[in-house]
């Protein structure tokens, strides 16, 4: 799995693909309280993870 954040001033945007580009998954948010280990960036890892297994 390929993981890029963007950078759009205000939110965090995180793109996962696999290698051959079959599976996407795109998930945007605000960026308040997503500070690095904050319980609000590992829901939204743990979100990201779970969009990508279950696609």
């Amino acid at each position: 799995m390929y993981v890029k954040n963007g950078l759009v001033p205000g939110y965090v945007t995180y793109a996962a693909a696999n290698a051959d580009g079959t599976k996407e998954v795109v998930l945007e948010g605000t960026e308040d309280n997503l500070s690095e280990g904050t319980n609000g960036q590992i829901h939204l890892y743990n979100a990201l993870k779970n969009a990508y297994c279950a696609s």
